[in-house]
């Protein structure tokens, strides 16, 4: 490799030294080289005062300002070379001072790269735009999602749904840096990727003087109304609601402040503000006549108002295929689960419930394949523990379960608490210091991510009526010991706890909103009465609900009408995300691009084109009422 980029081999021989991010790519890098006493703090300006993996998290200020610099290795692909140019600014060089985690080959190009894009140079010179017989030039552009990773699950629906929409609209492709990076941070070699099927530039998200003063005019006249979550939830630019897209972002790349008003907030809204002056401006002359999004539901939520506002056709086109609308939500159907089950034969309905019943007690007592991405092996339901958890008293037990952070907090759609699970959180720590006669606890996700546990370490200290109890506990032991009572936002707790006899109290839009298993407030003031009255409910004896909803959600409905493995990949594990990957021992990285063109026939590619049109056409006519069957169960029955 060249000097400086280094791999996993590199690090086993490596002394000690400091790691720049905190995020993926930095626990890639943990994970490769299993030894923690390397490493002797993180860099992370976002998140410095925070401990993760037991080890400090300081500021590039605070590392310059130590007296023993320890080497640096950059584990952040997206921000690489703003990092590198921050560096060389305070006189540190590359391959001496400070090295790049590049262990997945996104800077230095190997054989399987080069044979990739050979490829798609051969397989896209005469699509798109490069396939339309027209001298002049076009003004006409399609915008899709470029970043800095070797993701086949995102790159090749790129390819395709973006030199359909090019020849559609007789435009150019042009690619948008994820997340508000720079174009200076842009692999050379991830743009020839996109380059090799007619990407025609990657925009260059840098704001004119001009737009600089109108974040500075917007921005003065924002924060001085900001004085709670609510106020954040309702915050308008240019008359679009862009209030919950910032909390979505906020929450999922961020450690968030409780105070809504805090200091730190006020650079994260100007970044915010940043990107919609610069994205309005570039999206209201019209020449962008279609968007393709990264997933659509977080930073891309952005573009995503703006476009939508302009009525310019959007659309996510990786995990799963979905026409974008204002403040979108994938699970816009949980409303009409209800409806869905009534429309079941009488065969279907008895077959669903002996189903759900069958899946859940496997999910409670034994595993089963419906336990998301942790694996059967972390069955919290089934691990018991010889000591006892919970305090041994007549006090009402209540639990608090917050969902992972790193998921987009609006999955599911309105929330009591402004749309914001911090806000959620401080309501019910506000709680816990006026019921004395409750006993609280806090138990994490089973899949949470580290930066979950700085956040939640935060709340805790914040709020010590409240008791952290290890994530892997059985719930079954819980009701054993007392617990009777347990709270989230809209986890899938509200279809497991009922069913071992402890009732569930959601916060916002669930799985469950239609039937009855789980108590469904509609406001703070039904959510109040509902917790400082617990003593007083009549447990809701509803199971048969739960197998009810369980069965529409994974066994009859068709959640999505696409998705990217569904059109692009046969056979796995090509069409697998980093975390499937990981359930079958394998990794993200550029042996897929092999494994890709071996696979490759003409028949499946001409199919592919072949079924854009009505694969587009079906997306716009999606409406969330409809019940879009399963139809290989339906051909089952």
């Amino acid at each position: 490799m060249e000097q400086g980029y280094i791999d996993r081999e590199f690090l086993k021989n490596a002394g000690e030294f400091y790691v720049y991010g905190t995020g993926i790519d930095a626990e890639d890098l943990i994970h490769a080289i299993s030894d923690m006493d390397k490493i002797i703090a993180f860099i992370d300006n976002r998140r410095c005062g925070n401990r993760i993996y037991d080890k400090p998290i300081i500021s590039i200020d605070d590392y310059a300002a130590s007296v023993r610099k320890w080497p640096v290795v950059i584990a952040t692909y997206r921000y690489a070379n703003d990092i590198i140019d921050a560096f060389n600014k305070i006189g540190l060089s590359i391959g001496i001072d400070f090295f790049v985690w590049d262990d997945r080959h996104i800077f230095i190009e190997d054989d399987s790269i080069k044979r990739f894009i050979d490829f798609n140079k051969k397989l896209w010179s005469g699509y798109g735009f490069a396939g339309v017989d027209n001298e002049a030039e076009t003004q006409n552009e399609i915008l899709i999602p470029f970043d800095n990773k070797h993701a086949l699950i995102r790159i090749i629906p790129q390819a395709y749904c973006g030199n359909y929409f090019a020849k559609k609209y007789n435009a150019k492709i042009k690619g948008y840096f994820r997340f508000g990076a720079t174009y200076g941070n842009a692999s050379k070699t991830m743009l020839k990727i996109f380059n090799s099927f007619n990407m025609d530039e990657l925009i260059r998200y840098e704001l004119s003087q001009t737009q600089k003063q109108e974040v500075d005019r917007l921005f003065s006249s924002i924060w001085c109304n900001l004085r709670t979550w609510q106020d954040w939830d309702k915050i308008k630019i240019y008359d679009i609601h862009f209030g919950t897209t910032i909390i979505r972002f906020l929450l999922r790349h961020f450690v968030p402040p409780f105070e809504a008003n805090d200091e730190s907030l006020k650079a994260f809204l100007i970044e915010t503000i940043e990107y919609v002056v610069f994205w309005y401006d570039y999206l209201k002359n019209g020449k962008v006549k279609a968007v393709l999004l990264g997933d659509g539901v977080c930073w891309d939520g952005f573009i995503r108002d703006i476009a939508v506002s302009f009525h310019i056709p959007t659309y996510t086109d990786t995990d799963y295929f979905a026409r974008m609308t204002l403040d979108f939500c994938v699970c816009q159907s949980y409303p009409y689960f209800k409806k869905f089950w009534n429309e079941l034969s009488e065969q279907e309905q008895i077959y669903g419930l002996k189903w759900a019943e069958e899946k859940l007690n496997e999910r409670l007592f034994g595993g089963g394949e419906y336990i998301a991405t942790h694996g059967k092996d972390r069955n919290v339901f089934a691990i018991k523990s010889s000591e006892r958890i919970l305090k041994d008293n007549n006090k009402i037990k209540v639990l608090i379960c917050p969902s992972i952070f790193e998921e987009d907090c609006y999955f599911c759609g309105e929330q009591i608490f402004d749309n914001n699970r911090i806000s959620w959180l401080i309501h019910i720590g506000e709680i816990s210091l006026k019921t004395p006669d409750y006993d609280w606890y806090l138990k994490m996700h089973p899949s949470a991510s580290k930066r979950d546990f700085i956040i939640i370490e935060n709340y805790l200290k914040r709020y010590p009526n409240i008791t952290k109890i290890d994530a892997m506990v059985s719930p079954i032991q819980m009701k054993e010991e007392g617990l009777n009572y347990a709270l989230t936002v809209y986890g899938t707790i509200s279809y497991e706890y009922p069913l071992i006899g402890i009732e569930v109290i959601n916060a916002g839009a669930n799985p469950g909103m239609a039937f009855n298993h789980a108590w469904n407030p509609r406001t703070m003031d039904e959510y109040d009465d509902l917790l400082f009255h617990l003593k007083d409910l009549s447990p809701k004896n509803c199971q048969k609900d739960v197998y009810k909803c369980f069965c529409v959600e994974f066994l009859y409905y068709r959640s999505c009408l696409y998705t990217g493995k569904d059109i692009f990949f046969d056979n796995n594990p090509i069409g697998m995300d980093r975390l499937e990957l990981k359930k079958v021992g394998k990794e993200v990285g550029t042996w897929m691009y092999d494994r890709y063109i071996e696979n490759w026939t003409k028949e499946k590619h001409e199919e592919i084109i072949g079924k854009m049109d009505r694969i587009f056409q079906e997306l716009d006519e999606w409406k969330p009422d409809i019940f879009y069957r399963n139809m290989e169960m339906a051909r089952k029955l």
